[in-house]
């Protein structure tokens, strides 16, 4: 019987005599390797008919465990590979059913590393330098530029957060303001410096933001040039912030970037960040082009739905505590019972609560004055109201259950309204002054002063 070799040279000078093409010969060869591992096949098993049941289980054990050793030995010469440099040859080395489990290991191993290169940017992946640190005489020696504002007193250099319920009028007051600084006039009642502005109004497309422009300068009037908007912006972590710094460098005196609204710029959050950390790095980029530059940057955002447990403005605004932790100044307007209210708190600026209104004619918002007051003379106006709808002397309680509001709030608001002269005391109740003196109705000694009541 001939061995396999002597066969193999058999054939080798059969297949010379042949006059056959290089590509015939070889296909002759593969048909006779496919034929010998048919004749294998079939062999092996009826070997394996012969066996005993104990000698196939051993054989079964042996060639499992053969199997499992190759299929670590290749998984740990692959795992311990730079997970980059792994090829899909290196991968074939594995059997089908385990190809899918160390794919998603070295899947995980380069996003690793890719967060590594993030957190150490720079030219061949080189460490940032050690923090310099110094003492406080240094710190006192030196001198810094007071902090510019932008429309004083509301809005100064650094990242705001601007915060309101839906259709409340956000965007009216953005686009008024970047209006105002680009034309040099004025916002909120406040007087502003000219500069170049950048707005993303990513909420709007240019019919509606001309038809908004034409109502707030007005269609004759010359719009200004140093005004640079957009409609459509990439998000802060696909080069949204190089774009933003770009344009910071190709105007000559940036000073407000308005961006409308929050989510559609900020970074999609990772599978297993932290909301806390996905709302912090969400405007984290932003807020250090806005140090760096010295500009004012203005992001739109929205409310949250539940409100605020405790009863701070502040806390409605959507998000954690990330948001207003990374930025320099929040800015919140409100809708209740009493009217609307912009609320304002931050690093430079003082706390902000004043009385504000939309003026519907001009669609601009325009600053009452501190809401508090405001809200008093309101409330001295539905009194006057009330009395003067009745034409008669009204109790106290009769003037709470007509204005709605508290009874100690009206005897109180009775007692300051009779001191200023715009009530006086008629029998039990109150009439107005000028009710009083057209009717003569009171004599001297009926006009006296409330005592202050006892809280």
């Amino acid at each position: 019987m001939l061995t396999p070799t002597e066969i193999c040279r058999a054939e080798l000078r059969y297949d010379a005599q042949l006059d056959c093409s290089p590509d015939e010969l070889a296909g002759r060869r593969r048909q006779r390797e496919a034929d010998r591992a048919c004749c294998e096949s079939v062999r092996r098993h009826h070997r394996w008919l012969d066996l005993s049941p104990a000698s196939k289980a051993e054989l079964e054990r042996r060639t499992f465990a053969r199997l499992d050793a190759e299929r670590d030995a290749a998984e740990r010469a692959i795992l311990l590979k730079n997970p980059l440099a792994v090829t899909a040859d290196d991968l074939d080395m594995l059997p089908f059913r385990d190809r899918l489990q160390v794919e998603t290991k070295i899947m995980m191993a380069r996003h690793q590393e890719q967060t590594k290169l993030l957190n150490f940017p720079g030219p061949n992946n080189v460490p940032p330098p050690a923090p310099r640190m110094q003492t406080a005489a240094d710190l006192q020696r030196k001198t810094f530029a007071p902090v510019h504002y932008v429309v004083p007193g509301f809005i100064g250099e650094g990242l705001t957060i601007f915060a309101g319920r839906p259709k409340v009028g956000k965007s009216w007051l953005a686009l008024d303001a970047v209006l105002a600084v680009a034309s040099g006039t004025d916002v909120l009642g406040r007087k502003v410096e000219q500069g170049d502005v950048l707005a993303l109004m990513l909420e709007d497309n240019e019919r509606r933001l001309k038809t908004r422009i034409q109502k707030i300068v007005g269609p004759f009037a010359e719009w200004p040039s140093r005004f640079t908007y957009a409609t459509e912006w990439p998000r802060v972590d696909e080069g949204g912030l190089d774009k933003i710094r770009a344009w910071i460098k190709s105007v000559s005196q940036p000073r407000l970037i308005v961006v409308d609204v929050l989510a559609r710029v900020r970074s999609q959050q990772q599978g297993r960040q932290a909301q806390y950390e996905a709302d912090y790095q969400a405007i984290a980029g932003l807020q250090a082009i806005a140090s760096e530059h010295r500009v004012a940057i203005v992001v739109v955002h929205h409310l949250r739905k539940s409100g605020s447990e405790s009863g701070d403005a502040i806390d409605k605004i959507s998000g954690t505590l990330g948001l207003s932790g990374a930025a320099d100044s929040l800015l919140v307007i409100d809708r209740d019972g009493a009217g609307i209210t912009l609320y304002g708190r931050g690093r430079d600026i003082e706390e902000i609560e004043a009385a504000v209104e939309f003026d519907r004619a001009d669609c601009r918002w325009r600053v009452l004055g501190k809401a508090a007051e405001v809200r008093r003379s309101d409330e001295r106006k539905a009194i006057l109201d009330a009395l003067m709808a009745t034409g008669a002397s009204m109790s106290p309680a009769d003037l709470a259950a007509a204005t709605g509001m508290p009874s100690n709030n009206v005897r109180y608001l009775l007692f300051r309204m009779v001191r200023d002269g715009q009530i006086t005391k008629a029998g039990r109740g109150y009439v107005p002054c000028n009710a009083a003196n057209a009717t003569n109705a009171l004599t001297p000694s009926q006009r006296i002063v409330l005592p202050p009541p006892p809280y």
